[in-house]
C-alpha cells in the first residue's frame, strides 16, 4: 500500500515539476526584458541630461554671456574638427595625444607595480609600517604641482619628467589600498596556513595577495585617470609635445574653446582606459564568486 502511495506521489510530483519549469522560463525572460528597458530609459534619460546641459549652454552662449570666455559646444565642436583634420600649432592631434598616452601608461605602470609592492610589504610587517608611516604621509601631503615643477628640473621637458609626475599620482592611492587589503586578510586563514607548514612567500602569494586583489583593483580605476592628470599636468608645466601643451598653448591665446577641447581629449582617454581596467578586472576576479546583488542583476 506504501509502495502505491509514493508511487502516485511521484507521477503527481513529476508533471507538477514539469508545469514549473516553463514559468520558471518565462520568469527568467520577463527579469531580462525589465532589465533591458530600464537600462534603455537609463541611457535615454542621460541623452536627455546632455542635450539640455550643451543646449542650454549653446543659448547662453548665444544670447546671454560672452563666448569669449565661455566658448559654446559649436566651437568646441569646431576646435576638434580643426585638431583632427587640419592638425595643431604643436604637429599633428594624434602624435599629441600618443605622447600624452605614453606619458600615462608608464606612469601608470610604474606607480601601480610600486604601490602594490610596497603596499602589502608595508601592511604585512607592522613595525616597518609604524616606522616609515610619517614620512609616507608627509611626501602625500606635498603639492603635486610641486613635485612636477621640480621634476622639470631634474628630468628636463622631456618623457622622463611627465612620467615621474604620473608615477606620484597613481603611486598613493594604489598604496594605501593595497596597504589596507594587506591589512585586512584573515587572520585565521594566515594561521591555518602556517600551522599546515605554509612559509611566508606561500602564505604571501595564496592568501594575501588574492584577498588584497579587491583592493588593489578598485584603486586602479582612479589611478590612470590621476596618471592622466600627472602627465597633463607635467606637460602643462612645460612640454614638447602633448595635450596638456595644447590646454597651455590655448590659455595663453585666450582659446577658450581649445581649453574644452583638451579637457574633452583626456576625458575621452581616461573613460577608454575604464573601459580596459573594468574588462581586466571582470577577468581576473572570475574566481571569486559572485555578491548576491550582482547574480539577481544578471537574471
Amino acid at each position: 500500500m506504501r509502495g502505491r502511495c509514493r508511487a502516485v506521489s511521484l507521477e503527481t510530483a513529476a508533471p507538477a515539476a514539469v508545469a514549473a519549469a516553463p514559468d520558471e522560463t518565462e520568469d527568467l525572460r520577463a527579469a531580462r526584458r525589465t532589465r533591458r528597458t530600464h537600462r534603455a530609459v537609463v541611457w535615454s534619460l542621460r541623452v536627455v541630461v546632455l542635450v539640455v546641459v550643451f543646449g542650454a549652454w549653446e543659448l547662453l552662449a548665444t544670447y546671454v554671456i560672452d563666448p569669449f570666455y565661455y566658448s559654446k559646444p559649436s566651437l568646441i565642436l569646431t576646435r576638434l574638427w580643426e585638431w583632427f583634420a587640419v592638425g595643431t600649432s604643436k604637429g599633428s592631434i594624434w602624435s599629441n595625444l600618443g605622447v600624452t598616452l605614453q606619458e600615462a601608461v608608464y606612469g601608470f605602470l610604474l606607480g601601480a607595480v610600486l604601490g602594490v609592492v610596497l603596499g602589502i610589504l608595508f601592511g604585512r610587517a607592522r613595525l616597518l609600517a609604524e616606522v616609515l608611516a610619517p614620512f609616507v604621509q608627509a611626501l602625500n601631503a606635498v603639492p603635486r604641482i610641486v613635485l612636477a615643477a621640480l621634476f622639470i628640473i631634474w628630468f628636463g621637458l622631456g618623457l622622463e619628467s611627465k612620467v615621474a609626475t604620473a608615477l606620484v599620482l597613481v603611486f598613493f592611492p594604489v598604496f594605501f589600498n593595497a596597504f589596507q587589503g594587506a591589512r585586512e586578510v584573515d587572520r585565521n586563514l594566515v594561521d591555518n596556513a602556517r600551522i599546515l607548514g605554509a612559509s611566508r612567500w606561500q602564505v604571501l602569494r595564496s592568501i594575501v595577495v588574492p584577498s588584497a586583489t579587491s583592493w588593489i583593483l578598485a584603486s586602479l580605476h582612479t589611478a590612470f585617470g590621476f596618471a592622466l592628470i600627472g602627465a597633463i599636468v607635467g606637460e602643462y608645466a612645460g612640454a614638447a609635445k602633448g595635450v596638456g601643451l595644447l590646454i597651455s598653448t590655448a590659455q595663453g591665446t585666450f582659446d577658450a574653446a581649445g581649453i574644452y577641447a583638451g579637457m574633452i581629449l583626456s576625458t575621452v582617454l581616461a573613460l577608454l582606459a575604464e573601459l580596459i581596467l573594468g574588462a581586466a578586472e571582470r577577468r581576473l576576479l572570475r574566481w571569486r564568486p559572485p555578491a548576491q546583488s550582482a547574480t539577481a542583476a544578471a537574471i
